[in-house]
């Protein structure tokens, strides 16, 4: 652990202390847990050796990472990248943030992507709650932390402790002693994080196990076997439980809109398996206009610049900046940026990174104007609908050859002139076209129109930013036009 300089403490576990520290080599901030040896006869105790190895194989862009592992003979330490700044922190210093419906989706969105990676990867995280979500201030992204009470869970359902998760965030079926749970209780806890990012307090604040359970109750109502098959079966369930009646949530998050009320309900079923799934509540209507939000804002600032004859030239993700207080995106990092003239000028063609480069720059033209710019914004949005790069090419060759599998390899029919480019060749591999559909399967078709028109070959034919403004994609986006 010599390679890292400890800065300060910033949280202590069940296990450790976790610190800010400086990597000596390359000057990084990183964020330090070390995990105490000394406890356990055996060694590293069980909920390090858990959260070590579920880490390792988490890669996803809402769970944060974990660079290296150290061991020693008295500690372990784990060396994570470092976030400062968590969803409590967040939501205590910044009160306007309930008045901001559009960045609460926005961040919820990100929680229930995160959650749905670890459920895919059979991984229950197990202790949801704001303190554990981490917030990268430069561009907006929410991870998921702390997994030291996760846990691999296998099908049937298997049987664990019942002492899992912060009080206020617990699933009802624990609360009632059940040792049998699955990806449920994480979606119960993202459901009383959604509430509590809009109200602004906690939804269900219990100062023991009892009162957690009485709080819930006098909000969805004391469940019985008609709204809970099997709930008196737990082994902590009481039929001298007081019975109340459940309330409209309507009233009790009073600012969320019917799609947001809708989404929280199906994430506060009292039974496990009718509860939304992390998958499912990515699908809900309630974020169909956030993509869209994003997307408008890019089309907007490049419309702009190109109605003052400037090229970005290096559209990406990286490039796009999100202020974090008002959910507003930012062009940023001009570095390669070009005043354009009439005629179009003749330009480099090392521009803009590989897989947001467009066709007629990789095949070696040098007179190029803004349908560049627009092919790096199609690129971009068919990652905000995959989670994933649309052509992720490790070479200029392997870049092109990604475009043509999916879009076709280029002829005079489809894009005339392309044989007369500098780097096009004959015998490049014949691919079909294939449907934008099935590469990009959640977009609807409006989307899906708007996407191939901002992919196409023939760049005089490509949608300007303008024209994409006014798209049909966009009509019921309710923004600043």
């Amino acid at each position: 652990m010599e390679q890292y300089d400890k800065e300060e403490k910033i949280g202590e576990g069940t296990y450790g202390v976790v610190y800010k520290a400086r990597d000596k080599v390359t000057n990084e901030t990183i964020a330090l847990k070390k995990i105490r040896l000394e406890q356990e006869d055996e060694g590293v105790p069980s909920t390090a050796i858990r959260e070590i190895s579920l880490l390792k194989e988490m890669h996803h862009r809402n769970i944060v990472r974990l660079h290296d592992v150290i061991h020693s003979e008295k500690r372990i330490g784990l060396v994570f990248e470092y976030l400062d700044l968590d969803l409590k922190k967040f939501m205590d210093s910044c009160p306007e943030f309930a008045k901001n419906p559009t960045l609460i989706k926005s961040y919820l969105y990100q929680i229930l992507r995160g959650v749905a990676y670890c459920h895919s990867h059979r991984v229950l995280h197990r202790d949801l709650k704001p303190q554990n979500l981490l917030i990268d201030r430069r561009t907006n992204t929410l991870k998921l932390a702390d997994f030291g009470l996760a846990r691999a869970f296998g099908i049937p359902v298997r049987t664990f402790t019942h002492e899992v998760v912060t009080l206020w965030y617990r699933a009802p079926e624990i609360l009632l002693g059940s040792r049998q749970y699955s990806t449920p209780v994480d979606m119960w806890s993202v459901g009383c994080i959604f509430a509590e990012m809009v109200n602004q307090k906690p939804l269900f604040p219990g100062d023991s196990e009892i009162d957690e359970l009485f709080k819930i109750f006098r909000v969805l109502g004391t469940p019985n076997e008609q709204s809970w098959p099997g709930v008196s079966s737990l082994p902590d369930y009481k039929s001298a439980f007081p019975k109340w009646q459940a309330q409209d949530l309507a009233t009790i998050v009073p600012t969320l809109d019917p799609a947001g009320l809708d989404l929280l309900s199906k994430m506060l079923r009292y039974e496990p398996n009718k509860r939304i799934t992390a998958r499912q509540a990515l699908e809900h209507e309630y974020f169909k206009d956030l993509e869209m939000s994003y997307l408008y804002q890019i089309l907007r600032g490049v419309a702009y610049c190109h109605s003052h004859r400037v090229l970005h030239r290096d559209l990406k993700p990286q490039n796009l900046l999100i202020d974090r207080r008002t959910n507003t995106l930012k062009l940023a990092d001009f570095g390669l940026a070009r005043a354009f003239g009439i005629p179009v000028r003749t330009f480099t063609h090392e521009v803009v990174t590989l897989w947001y480069r467009a066709p007629e720059i990789l095949l070696g033209s040098r007179q190029y104007s803004t349908p560049v710019d627009m092919w790096s914004v199609g690129c971009i949005f068919a990652e905000m609908v995959n989670q994933k790069p649309l052509f992720p090419g490790d070479s200029e060759i392997d870049e092109l050859f990604k475009i043509f599998r999916v879009l076709g390899t280029p002829n005079e029919q489809s894009w005339p002139g392309v044989s007369s480019l500098p780097d096009y060749k004959s015998a490049f591999p014949k691919w079909q076209a294939q449907d934008l559909a099935t590469i990009v399967p959640t977009l609807d078709p409006a989307g899906l129109d708007l996407l191939s028109k901002m992919l196409r070959y023939e760049p005089n034919k490509r949608i300007t930013a303008r024209q994409a403004l006014e798209h049909e994609y966009f009509k019921d986006l309710e923004m600043e036009r």
